[in-house]
Order: C-alpha cells, then structure tokens, then sequence
C-alpha cells in the first residue's frame, strides 16, 4: 500500500491528474539527461523513505540509512546537520505513514459501502507535509548543511527515471 501511495505522490508532485478510463502513454524521463524535470520532491520522498529512521526499522533498513548518511559525510556535512536531518526524516516517516495508514482504512470503509475513493485528500496532506518537512530543514540545518544538502537532492535527480502519464 505504501508504494501506491508514493507513486500517487509523484504525479501530485508532476501536476499529474489521473483517470482510470483514460489509457494515456507513457512517458520516460530520464534525470541523467534531464534533471531539471524531476522535481525535488521525487528526490526527497524517496531519499526520506531510507534515511529517516524509524523504531520499527529492519537491520536492513538501518544499514541503508547508515549507507546514504555516509554520503551526506562525504559530501561534508556535519554530524550535527546529519542527525538533525535523520530526526526530521523519522517525523516524517511516522507522519506519513499515519496518513497513509487513515487513508487506507478511510477507502477500506468507503469500498465497503460501494463508495468510490477520492485521492485528492491524501495527496494535499503529504504534499502539506512535505512542504512543512522542506521548511524545517532550511530553518533547523546550518547554512553549509543546507546547501550541502539542496546540492545532494541535486546529484541524485541524475539516477532517477521518471515514468508519468
């Protein structure tokens, strides 16, 4: 359930406006040769679900946010911009995933009366919490950490291939 709801958040963060009868092709974008078409938000989503830590994360999961804080490392962040920015991602980790979480039961219940779903909520509350996440690194991260960071969200548009609508 968590995956279909990143995909649906990506096409909020595209402007993507879906519809089940309308087949529309497929598009490909590629980072690598366009980066400027993958918004920060794809970066960031993804990136949050591996390095915000979580009390119900795996050895797995613990060795993958040990991995790309290590790069944050690299690329000369400090430890104290690093931890900060592992507690803002473990917020958001839990924020969303109670969103997503009142979401399902919200369509369960509804699916069960025969009801139809509306996406539009859920996907104006994590495009809310995103934005509220963005803030909070530009106002809790110093000034390097910032921009180290804005630089990393940067680098790692050029691996993602975006596939709309």
């Amino acid at each position: 359930m968590r995956s279909a709801i990143a995909v649906l958040l990506i096409g909020l963060s595209l402007g993507i406006a879906a519809e089940a009868q309308h087949h529309a092709p497929l598009t490909q974008i590629n980072g690598k040769d366009h980066p400027e078409l993958i918004p920060d938000n794809v970066v960031l989503n993804a990136f949050l679900e591996v390095a915000g830590d979580s009390s119900k994360d795996s050895p797995t999961d613990k060795a993958r946010r040990g991995f790309q804080m290590n790069r944050l490392s690299r690329a000369g962040m400090t430890d104290q911009d690093k931890t900060a920015l592992s507690s803002i991602f473990g917020q958001y980790k839990i924020k969303s995933a109670a969103i997503a979480d009142a979401f399902s039961q919200a369509a369960q219940a509804t699916a069960q009366n025969g009801g139809t779903v509306e996406i539009e909520t859920i996907l104006q509350q994590q495009s809310d919490l995103m934005k509220a996440m963005q803030q909070e690194i530009a106002s809790t991260l110093s000034t390097d950490g910032a921009a180290i960071f804005l630089k990393f969200v940067q680098q790692e548009k050029a691996g993602i291939v975006l596939i709309t609508k």
